[in-house]
This record gives structure tokens, sequence and C-alpha cells, in this order.
């Protein structure tokens, strides 16, 4: 952790960051969780996901290839705030809890990184955020924008 940083109070999932950079429902409540000094610590798997989604809105045309580059630019000038946790040492935990919830293990790694901080993990995926409140009404999780 860099001198003079917060430590880590919440991890943020893909769909969070994306808000940041694609005008959506509760883009100012994702902007208000990374105002501050606090470090961010995101699984490698961050930054695949921001690629595929921006890929299947350009693809959809909801999104401009000009769109694309500066939702891109943004993710890498946030980079400085980033610590980056390895897929692979999550990925046992992930699988784990993908199994558990039935859902997609993508996600998964999301919530496998918080519960190994013990920090809560901020979601605006309600399917996601329906799937773990379901099998596990203990965890910490928020729903963006409640």
């Amino acid at each position: 952790m860099a001198k003079g940083r917060q430590a880590v109070r919440v991890v943020l999932d893909a769909s969070v960051w994306l808000k940041l950079f694609i005008a959506e429902t509760d883009s100012a409540d994702a902007a208000a969780l990374i105002e501050g000094e606090d470090r961010h610590i995101v699984p490698d798997l961050l930054f695949v996901e921001f690629a595929n989604v921006l890929w299947l809105k350009r693809r959809q045309g909801t999104l401009s290839d000009a769109q694309t580059g500066q939702a891109i630019d943004g993710l890498l000038q946030l980079f400085s705030i980033f610590d980056i946790a390895w897929s692979v040492e999550l990925m046992s935990d992930a699988l784990d809890l993908a199994n558990e919830l039935d859902h997609p293990v993508y996600d998964c790694f999301y919530l496998a990184l918080a519960r190994r901080l013990d920090v809560p993990l901020v979601t605006a995926d309600r399917a996601f955020w329906r799937a773990v409140r379901r099998r596990r009404p203990g965890a910490k999780l928020r729903l963006l924008g409640t």
C-alpha cells in the first residue's frame, strides 16, 4: 500500500467501474465510491470484463469508437489507485462460490476477494446481488444505489 493512502474499505466489481465511464443509472453513486484516498483492489479479471462490456456495447451500437476509447483511457488513468489481485489466487474460492450460488464464476472472483479481505463488495449487477442474497444472506454485499 502506498504511503499516505487509506486501506481498502470496499471491493467494487466491474459493473460499478463501468458506470464511471458509461453514463447509466447510479453513475454518480459509483463516482462517489472512488473519491478520496482509498486504495481499490481488483482481481486482474476486471480489465478483461471491462473490455468485454465495451466490445459488447460497441457491437450493439450503444457506444461509439470514441466513447469506447475514452472509457479505456479513463480506466487506465485510475490505474494508480488499483492494487491488483491475481485471479489464479482466487480461483478455488471463486469456483466454490459459483457452485454454491449457481452463478457464473467471473462475478464470484470479486466476492472471493471481498471475503478474503473481510470487506464489503459493491455491485450494480442485480442478478448477482439476488443470487448472493438468496444463498448467503449474511454476505457483506451492497447493491449500488441502495
